[in-house]
This record gives structure tokens, sequence and C-alpha cells, in this order.
């Protein structure tokens, strides 16, 4: 065989194995493109975990994937270029390689941008650094030529957009903590929340206090200092607002009647005894909701007056004969602070009545400087 026959039937074996190469080449693009985007997710997760080497290969597997089958144009080629110029930037610090992959991405797909999670502000001031240097040119260069060999490129829409945006893990780790973080302070939010913000209570009571000071009508007679007897003699009305399930603020009114106190006959005048005394209050109620029986204690200040029932045995002209033991009254106030504590037990009215048990310790700025009250009634759950 002539130098001239070995040399034709060589370049027609050549041809041979080029012609079936090229379909082989390109006979299952789907598949390499779903290989090299497996690719690129294991190299994210490897520069996420800091194992740059690692990563580089896996990008490097994928982007010779993509020139071995044709697909050095395709979008799945872009972001395998943003990867690497990622990569160049946050993994070992050359710049200059980032700028010449991004600028690889930006040629093939002009409007592709960084992803998501994994670009540091360093890494996104090389990128825009890349676009800036080809927009420059792109406005006069003429439109590339297509090529005949190359495989068709996808239609540029959003859904496109969506198949090869290769979204990192901690991208999708921090949007799905976002979330669950919004949903459970939405749904702790409304939890704490009552069905039935509005309070009416209404108690009676019993008091008593130590004594000191003067009577209310023997003004002239010291009070020995000393417990008054219990007696129910009060009714306390209180409406409240819930700002929470365990906090409630709220206004208080404490109505007195007084009975047995004696009048005085004297200089001519009738001196009539005290026939109750008012005080009001301001509160803030903590009531943990621990389920049918709910414990409370609150803080009050307030205004009025409260009055204890005195007797003065040496005064024995009281009355209307003047014959009679006097009782008198000792006032306390005008200013007072108070603590309460007690227990509410749900009824089973739908929630909405309890009966209310507690006492409320007060002490006076003036007059008998302290009172107890023990009170008992129904609160009403609007």
């Amino acid at each position: 065989m002539t130098s001239r026959s070995k040399t034709l039937a060589v370049a027609a074996f050549v041809a041979a194995l080029a012609s079936a190469a090229s379909p082989a080449r390109a006979a299952n693009p789907a598949a390499t493109v779903a290989r090299v985007v497996e690719l690129n997710r294991e190299g994210v997760a490897f520069y996420e975990r800091a194992e740059f080497e690692a990563a580089r290969a896996s990008f490097e597997q994928a982007l010779a994937l993509c020139e071995g089958a044709g697909l050095d144009r395709h979008p799945v080629a872009a972001r395998t270029h943003v990867h690497l110029g990622i990569l160049a930037v946050g993994g070992f610090g050359k710049k200059e390689v980032a700028r010449r992959e991004f600028s690889a991405a930006l040629a093939i797909v002009p409007d592709i941008a960084l992803t998501p999670g994994i670009a540091s502000p360093e890494v996104q001031a090389v990128f825009d650094q890349a676009r800036a240097a080809l927009d420059q040119p792109a406005a006069s260069a003429p439109p590339a030529e297509a090529d005949d060999n190359e495989l068709p490129k996808p239609i540029a829409n959003a859904r496109t957009q969506d198949v090869f945006r290769l979204e990192s893990r901690a991208a999708r780790r921090a949007e799905e903590a976002k979330t669950r973080k919004a949903t459970t302070e939405e749904d702790d939010e409304d939890d704490d929340v009552p069905a039935a913000r509005l309070q009416l209570s209404a108690l009676v009571g019993a008091g008593t206090g130590w004594q000191s000071g003067y009577g209310d009508v023997n003004a002239d007679t010291p009070v020995p200092g000393s417990f008054a007897s219990t007696r129910l003699d009060h009714a306390v009305v209180e409406v409240g607002f819930w700002l929470t399930k365990s906090w409630m603020l709220s206004a208080r009114g404490r109505f007195q009647w007084i009975s047995g106190a004696t009048a005085l006959d004297a200089q001519g005048r009738t001196y009539a005894p005290a026939a109750g005394a008012l005080a009001g209050f301001a509160a803030a109620t903590w009531s943990p909701p621990l389920g049918h029986v709910r414990p409370y204690l609150s803080a009050s200040a307030g205004a009025g007056r409260i009055r204890h029932v005195v007797t003065f045995e040496t005064l024995q002209d009281c009355g209307p004969s003047r014959t009679q033991v006097c009782v008198d009254t000792v006032r306390s106030g005008p200013l007072f602070g108070a603590a309460s504590a007690g227990v509410s037990v749900d009824l089973g009215a739908g929630d909405h009545v309890s009966l209310v048990v507690g006492a409320t310790a007060a002490v006076a700025w003036a007059g008998a400087p302290f009172n107890l009250d023990l009170d008992g009634g129904l609160a009403f759950h609007l």
C-alpha cells in the first residue's frame, strides 16, 4: 500500500470514529445535565463545609462533562462557572481567577446571578466587576453567529431559570428556619391571647386591721393600738382586661358599709357616725393558666378611705339616750399600697364563670396603718 493510500485510510478511520462519537456524545444530554446539576450540588455542600479541594474537584468534573457533551454553552455550564468563581474568592482568595470564571458564566447567560446563600459581599464585588467589564464592549459588539453543531439553548423563561438555579443547602435551611420561626412566633402570639379578654368580678368580704389614731366622731379620744374583730363589711367590684393569658390590668372599687356605730350628742349638736367608706385601686395581676384551678398574685395602688370600727369602753354617753357605750370608726388613707393572693376555680360554664377566693393586705399612708381583707365571689369572663 502506498503512502498516499495509507493516509487516506487513516483519515477515513478517524472520520468514522468522529461520526460515531458525535451521536454518542449528544445521545442523552438530559442525563448529562442531571449529572452536572448533581455535581454542582455536591460541590456546594463541600464548599459550605470548607472542603475547598473537594469542591473544586466536583465543579471541574461538572465542567468537563459539559465540554465533553457539547454543553459548554448551556446554562448549567454557566452555573458551574459561577460556582468556580465563588470558590476562587471564598476558598482560595484568587480574585482574578474568579473574574475569569464569572466572565465565562456571563458570556453564556448574561443575566445570571450569584447562587443564593453562599455569596459573600466580597464575592459579589468581584462578580459586579466582571459584569461591568463585559457590559462596556457589549454595547458595540456584533451578535455572535449560531453554531450548528451546538445543542439548542433552552428558552430563557422563568421556568427554565428555576430549573437550573442551584440553591445552596445553607440558603434552603435558612429559609426553612425563618419560615418555622415566623410560624412559631405567630402561633405563640395567637396562643398567648385569651379568647375572653374582659373580666368582671364581684366579691364580698370581711376586713380587719391594726387600729390606731383617733375616732372619727370622738376626735379627741385616742385609739389604743390593737386588731379589730373581723366582720362582713365590704364589697369589691373589679373590671379587668387580660393582656395575655397570664397578665391582667384592672381597676377595683372597694365599697364599705358600717353598722353598729353610735351617734354623739354634744353642745346641742348630734354627730352622726360614718356610714361607709370608698377606695379605688389600679392593679396588675399575674395568673398562670394551669387548668381549671389557677392561683393569682397582684399588686395595686390606690386612694380613698378604709374604716375600722372601734369601741370606747370608757365612754358611755353615746346614743339617743346618751347611755350607750360609744362605738366609733377610725379611718385610714388617703393613699394605699396593696398586695393580693388567691385562687380562681373554673365552675365549668364554658370557662366563662369562676369562683374567686383571696386575701388583700393594704398599707395606708396615714391613720390605721394596716388592713387585711378576706374576699370571695364570682368572676365573669366576657
